[in-house]
């Protein structure tokens, strides 16, 4: 403690090569401000308790800014789930082939992945690919990707030639529009049995998605 009891101080002196603060057991070390912890280190790094981070205020803000606190950061695979709007298809996903790989960094959730089954019933309603978390419910909050396919017969304009991916607000899950109409809105894909072509090479439908969605 400093001598006048105002401040705290900790002053370190290298001797040797190098200058360490830990602890030398299998323990964790904290950091704490006012006996609330405010960062860890463990055997995985340094990490944060819910609600704490890196805070990048000391840098000029733009204008309409809300926050610039660098609180999550996750990646991993999600095993989707294929749905209808109005009924449920039955379908064979590929083993290999049914995974959504994600990165998500602060409410921002970025997704790929190339996606494969059969279809042995068709189910109704829209087509929808899970998601690994829930979009933003705010009103605005649509977020368009792309996204490609094979094997596949659209449910409406047979000659078109593009695919995006969709996420709505306030939903777990992608839905497909098929580009062409000219119109506001383009058409989602359905999961009558216009879609699901013949396979050519032992499996059903394939897409290949990439998108960006925000969780809150």
């Amino acid at each position: 403690a400093n001598g006048d009891g105002s401040n705290g101080k900790i002053a370190l002196r290298a001797d040797g090569g190098n200058t360490q603060i830990g602890t030398w057991s299998n323990h964790d070390c904290k950091l704490v401000r006012n006996s609330a912890i405010q960062a860890s280190i463990s055997s995985n790094g340094i990490s944060f308790p819910a609600g704490k981070g890196l805070d990048f205020s000391a840098t000029s803000d733009a204008t309409g800014m809300t926050s610039e606190l660098f609180a999550d950061y996750e990646r991993g695979v999600h095993t989707f789930a294929v749905t209808g709007s109005s009924g449920n298809p039955t379908v064979n996903i590929a083993s290999n082939y049914n995974k959504l790989y994600y990165t998500k960094i602060g409410d921002m959730v970025h997704v790929t992945g190339e996606l494969r089954w059969n279809v042995s019933s068709y189910g109704s309603g829209d087509l929808q690919i899970s998601l690994p978390f829930t979009s933003s419910s705010t009103a605005n909050s649509n977020s368009l990707g792309s996204a490609q396919t094979w094997n596949v017969n659209w449910t409406y304009r047979s000659s078109s030639q593009q695919l995006f991916s969709e996420v709505q607000p306030g939903v777990n899950y992608m839905r497909f529009r098929i580009g062409g109409s000219n119109t506001l809105y383009e058409d989602f894909l359905d999961c009558g049995s216009s879609y699901q072509k013949t396979a050519n090479s032992g499996y059903g439908v394939e897409y290949q998605v990439s998108i960006w969605y925000r969780t809150g």
